[in-house]
């Protein structure tokens, strides 16, 4: 048109539905600022025809005609994505055309679409509007100031679930999340997954050799969310995408960005292509950037599995043998652990305590999740808690963080079981404490507790066992499948696995080594425990606020675990890359632990040390003494997670917890029975 600047486009607005009507909203604004014309609307029915004919002083059509088009400049085509081809081959010869997202629901029609441009002057915009929006524009600008790019991008676009939505495909319907990656590292995948979960997809990509997105999109139970979230090594920035409001975090420092919040990613599209129809600027989603967009959503469908899926899981603890077992009715499961018995590491360095949530009353959470947990647990290990002997909790006479007043509200407000008592004479000064409660607290039998996962084990149908076999290298595949590489005494091997589940505790970041995952940044506790024996009957006692001390009682021989929250930790480091330290010879702190004990439970005086137990702890790399131990389920996605457990009692909901999401992606009902 060689009279594009001489003149305002004269615009078709093909499609009138929930998002054509925002279409029009916008046509009709920026018609009123005198930026275009708006010649005619054009709708399926009659009755859309009429309706719209009583709102506006707009030509409206139920059919779009040669002599429509002959009169306008340009179209902006809204309506279902399986009639673009058509509506394109229609206008494209004798317009500009403006084509909402996705462009086609179909590959080869997509190719078509960008060899016809090819063969005809006019411009053909596709409608990507995210790229409009200033948050996510922001959200380049600091992208693009960063050295260096993420290790993490999560994008999350969830709808309120509508009647019908179940026939909608969220790949294409939500098509923006791939948008925004490709708009902000125009990388090249180089794996790819989707899984459905409901009515959502969790779509995992790897661009680059680094770059990882997890998506999760489509429609949920919850309200409307919009959120994008990077994650580098040293900065996280989270995007809200409703509000559009940006935080950036470095270390402990924070900013905030407010940008617009009134929507005007589509008003500002809109211009573009009228400033691209004038030839004023270039096209920002032509033809052939949209199919590449398209192509990802195509080839990240979920697909329907054919057989049982495979997983792998790494660790043989309490947590890892629960997930083997919570896996063993609908997956061929393999348990890797790298001794020659189960629970040899962190499962058996433990306090073995049946907790209630007495420990944490400044963290609420943590006492719902034992709460919830509990029952779960003792219906398959009840058998293996001691309950015979008495639990007490005293706050110290000296701390300052957990006064009496507020150890009992805490109590109290979580409907935790216990009453006034004081522990048997001789066993705790009560001139430095402030309160002592009786607890309905327990303590595991070890023997009897992994005696009773193993002949769980035994009856597993479907879980193949391997001790003595160690994980030592994992690879993610271009399909998401993930080859582990296992030595043993006789060698190494090789084998394939769908899922894959990380129950080494302190190993937690050994899939972000193996596969370029963000670094989970922990604070690495050499710790020891004592084994003590003392000549009185079974007992627990806990001193909290400033010394943290615990005595237990394992209900056998005259044994008992000692711990100290400051002289157990021998030693302390935050590494680079996650991984535990190597820390050589240490020498044992028992003495000062014994002496800062006896301060509050005299009767240690008397103890006979019969071994020191030494253990490696991890806890989040910013986590104080007395804050929450909540079990993380760390979803990397590809199908792949990683477990940092906090407390023996939560083993099986964490299990579960994981077993739901594996099932629900392969389309299998997960209300299963237990074994």
């Amino acid at each position: 048109m060689a009279d594009d600047k001489l003149h305002v486009p004269r615009f078709c607005l093909i499609g009138a539905g929930r998002f054509g009507r925002a279409h029009l909203r916008e046509l009709q604004r920026l018609q009123s600022d005198g930026e275009l014309e708006l010649s005619g609307i054009v709708v399926r029915t009659s009755e859309s025809q009429q309706r719209l004919a009583k709102e506006i002083d707009v030509p409206v059509h139920t059919a779009l005609t040669a002599e429509l088009l002959d009169r306008v400049d340009a179209v902006d085509i809204v309506t279902p994505a399986n009639t673009h081809t058509e509506l394109v081959r229609q206008t494209l010869p004798k317009c500009h055309v403006l084509l909402e997202k996705p462009m086609t629901d179909d590959m080869e029609e997509a190719q078509w679409i960008v060899d016809e441009l090819d063969s005809n002057g006019h411009h053909l915009m596709i409608g990507h509007n995210y790229r409009f929006n200033p948050a996510v524009e922001k959200v380049k600008a600091l992208v693009d100031a960063h050295a260096g790019t993420p290790r993490l991008v999560e994008i999350t676009m969830l709808n309120e679930a509508d009647p019908g939505v179940q026939n909608l495909n969220p790949n294409l319907e939500f098509i923006h999340a791939f948008d925004i990656m490709d708009f902000l590292f125009s990388e090249t995948p180089t794996v790819e997954t989707g899984k459905r979960i409901g009515l959502a997809h969790e779509i995992s990509v790897r661009y680059g050799e680094s770059l990882h997105c997890v998506m999760n999109i489509g429609w949920h139970a919850a309200a409307r969310a919009r959120h994008l979230t990077l994650r580098y090594p040293d900065l996280i920035i989270v995007c809200d995408l409703i509000r559009n409001i940006i935080t950036v975090r470095r270390g402990h420092l924070m900013e905030k960005f407010n940008l617009a919040a009134q929507p005007v990613s589509l008003r500002r599209q809109l211009q573009r292509f009228v400033a691209v129809i004038r030839g004023d600027a270039p096209n920002p989603m032509p033809p052939e950037l949209a199919r590449r967009i398209l192509a990802v959503a195509h080839r990240t469908q979920p697909k329907a599995s054919k057989r049982r899926p495979r997983v792998a899981v790494i660790g043989g603890g309490v947590f890892g043998t629960n997930c083997a077992l919570e896996f063993d009715d609908f997956c061929e499961v393999t348990l890797f652990e790298r001794n020659s018995e189960f629970m040899q590491e962190v499962s058996f360095v433990n306090q073995w305590r049946h907790h209630s949530g007495f420990h944490y009353p400044r963290s609420y959470d943590t006492i719902q999740e034992i709460r919830v947990a509990r029952p779960t647990f003792e219906a398959l290990y009840g058998d293996a808690v001691l309950r015979n002997f008495p639990a007490y909790f005293c706050p110290s006479a000296s701390g300052i963080e957990i006064p009496a007043e507020r150890y009992i509200a805490a109590c109290t407000s979580n409907y935790l079981s216990f009453r006034f008592e004081y522990p048997p004479a001789d066993i705790v000064d009560r001139n430095t404490i402030s309160l002592s409660l009786r607890s309905d607290e327990g303590v595991y039998d070890f023997e009897r507790l992994r005696d009773l996962i193993e002949r769980r084990l035994a009856q597993a149908a479907n879980v193949n066992v391997e001790l003595q076999s160690e994980v030592i290298d994992g690879k993610l595949l271009a399909d998401g499948t993930k080859k582990l590489t296992i030595r043993r005494s006789n060698g190494t091997y090789e084998r394939e696995f769908d899922y894959l589940i990380n129950a080494t505790y302190s190993n937690l970041n050994l899939l972000a080594k193996w596969f370029s995952l963000p670094v989970e940044p922990l604070r690495f506790d050499l710790y020891e425990m004592l084994l003590l024996r003392l000549d009185i009957d079974p007992v627990c006692v806990t001193i909290l606020d400033g010394p943290f001390t615990s005595l237990v009682g394992t209900g056998k021989d005259n044994l008992f675990l000692l711990s100290h929250i400051h002289d157990s930790v021998l030693r302390s480091d935050i590494t680079e890359d996650g991984l535990p330290p190597r820390w050589g010879d240490s020498q044992s702190n028992r003495d000062n632990m014994l002496r800062s004990a006896s301060r509050y439970l005299p009767v240690l005086e008397a103890a006979e040390v019969v071994e020191s137990r030494y253990a490696t702890r991890a806890v989040n790399a910013f986590a104080r003494d007395f804050d929450a131990r909540p079990t993380v389920v760390r979803n990397h996605g590809f199908g792949s997670w990683s477990v940092l457990g906090g407390k023996i009692i939560t083993c099986v909901t964490n299990a579960r917890e994981i077993a739901t999401a594996i099932a629900k992606a392969e389309g299998i009902d997960a209300s299963r029975p237990q074994h």
